[in-house]
């Protein structure tokens, strides 16, 4: 396939994730939710967003772009509520973590969260505005956060911030530790990979290899905040440690493979 009807592709598929984006904001959630309680339609919200986002990425399967298959990621099955945390190496992340743990409350971007076309998406799906502050400590995010780990959903926090460096990861912050710590409940740290790397924070959408790129999610060990004391300081050290081990594991895999 050329490079230009990859490209054509690419652009189809964002289209397309932009227009489903508005469809399910603003005509398919309020349908889907009307009359019940809060807690029902958020769950009710999030199983159908789970759906869209599944569908997305049988699409880019089946364009050749990204492979990837939410029904087999290695997640480890159910479990009670925890703080989920993940690198966040591309543009495509939620839309994966979205489709793979279907019950998962996000913490969002509040440019996202305050946006027209997702802003009313994540409101109906109960997921939490992570306000001004880059830390996500704010009183009004950990209130939110802890309250939806007592109705017995999980959270999913991205701790960088933002998309990482191409190979590497920015600094994890303390936000979604401390939550964890608060509510006493396990880290599950999630590691991303994609090869070859695409969509990442250096690259434009439209940088695509000549082959669809392998995506995966894979969970590592949970970590409880009781083995550190309540120390949410020193729970965030020990899960970037465990990142930068699995980083530097990939990175020299790719190097070997390019030396071959």
């Amino acid at each position: 396939m050329s490079r230009g009807a990859r490209v054509i592709k690419a652009g189809a598929m964002f289209a397309y994730f932009a227009a489903g984006g508005a469809l399910m904001s603003w005509v398919a959630l309020p349908l889907a939710t009307r009359g019940l309680a809060r807690d029902d339609a958020q769950r009710r919200a999030r199983a159908l967003c789970a759906r869209g986002f599944a569908r997305f990425h049988d699409h880019l399967r089946a364009m050749d772009l990204v492979d990837f298959d939410p029904t087999r990621a290695d997640l480890g099955g159910e479990r009670a509520p925890c703080v989920y945390v993940a690198n966040h190496p591309t543009l495509i992340d939620t839309p994966a973590l979205g489709a793979s743990l279907p019950q998962v409350c996000f913490v969002a971007r509040r440019d996202f969260y305050r946006s027209p076309l997702f802003g009313p998406l994540l409101r109906a799906c109960g997921h939490i505005d992570a306000g001004e502050g880059a830390t996500l400590a704010g009183a009004a995010v950990v209130r939110d956060a802890l309250e939806q780990l007592r109705s017995g959903t999980s959270l999913l926090i991205f701790p960088e911030g933002s998309r990482s460096p191409p190979g590497g990861m920015r600094r994890m912050r303390r936000g979604a530790f401390e939550i964890a710590c608060r509510a006493g409940v396990p880290v599950v740290p999630l590691f991303i990979a994609c090869d070859p790397p695409i969509l990442h924070h250096a690259a434009p959408w439209h940088e695509l290899p000549p082959t669809a790129a392998r995506y995966t999610v894979d969970a590592m060990p949970q970590v409880d905040p009781s083995e550190f004391g309540g120390d949410a300081r020193a729970l965030a050290r020990r899960v970037e440690a465990m990142y930068r081990d699995r980083l530097a594991a990939l990175n020299e895999k790719r190097h070997r493979h390019a030396r071959a």
